[in-house]
């Protein structure tokens, strides 16, 4: 995910004269932004932190982000032919790909209907309504923040029904737990390959050159 993206993909067709011919039918951006930069209110601050695939230190406060959709659209005479919805996949998936990314979130007109049935049938929520938030034809219109979480992240415990709250709570403790434990796995494996390599070494185990061979697990 980079800071600024845009994707279109083109559809390929014949002309008339036989010659291949390129057209856009559709865009989605987004923009990475900051965890600082993220609607107030959207992500909780004890998001469990997710360890990166190469190790480290889980990510911290301040070291998440969010993806934020600014526009996705189709062209006219490709409406309704999955277009929207397949530019929709490209940019979640491409944002759960970066694992310090929580969520992502956007905002739609509330009149817009068909959109919102889109971004609810793939797994965003409605978040809050802002009155006044589009300025459309010199008109004032409220809007919809919606959003869906991902990496772990998740909204507010103080937002979420006591029962949801608790099973948020748990599924963190035994995320950590989890990374603890695959940690000190890790750890004991090192140790083992360590003492085979002295055991071995003691035992006399040497190379044609006299030294003592390096023991790769």
């Amino acid at each position: 995910l980079c800071p600024d993206t845009s994707t279109g993909p083109l559809w390929v067709g014949d002309a008339a004269e036989g010659e291949a011919v390129e057209e856009l039918v559709g865009f989605v951006t987004w923009r990475q932004m900051a965890e600082t930069d993220v609607d107030a209110g959207l992500l909780a601050a004890d998001s469990h932190p997710c360890r990166p695939a190469n190790g480290g230190a889980p990510a911290a406060l301040g070291q998440r982000c969010g993806a934020y959709v600014l526009t996705l659209g189709s062209v006219s005479r490709w409406q309704r032919r999955g277009v929207a919805a397949a530019l929709l996949q490209r940019a979640v998936g491409g944002a759960q790909r970066v694992r310090r990314c929580k969520c992502i979130y956007l905002h739609v007109a509330t009149y817009n209907t068909a959109a919102i049935r889109l971004y609810e049938a793939h797994g965003f929520r409605r978040a809050r309504k802002l009155e006044k938030f589009y300025v459309i034809d010199q008109s004032l219109h409220d809007a919809f923040s919606l959003i869906r979480y991902c990496n772990g992240g998740h909204r507010p415990l103080s937002d979420m029904p006591v029962p949801e709250a608790a099973i948020t709570v748990a599924a963190g403790l035994v995320s950590s737990l989890w990374q603890s434990l695959r940690s000190f796995g890790g750890g004991m494996h090192m140790a083992r390959v360590a003492g085979d390599g002295s055991n071995r070494a003691s035992a006399g185990a040497e190379g044609d050159d006299g030294s003592t061979p390096m023991i790769i697990p």
